[in-house]
């Protein structure tokens, strides 16, 4: 089975959960199968957070 995964570089180089929640579960509703997420910008726990709103349900 193909995945389809949508490239948050779309949205810029600097993915948070707290401006990105909205797309992500907005992917979800869509079908897509997960996200890639640059590593561009960004602290440990913003990846943190990413990583714990990635994983829910």
């Amino acid at each position: 089975m193909n995945l389809i995964f949508m490239n948050m570089l779309l949205w810029g180089t600097h993915t948070t959960k707290e401006q990105h929640a909205p797309i992500i579960e907005e992917l979800k509703k869509l079908g897509f199968d997960g996200v890639e997420i640059p590593v561009i910008q960004g602290t440990e726990a913003e990846c943190s957070e990413l990583k714990t709103l990635l994983h829910e349900g």
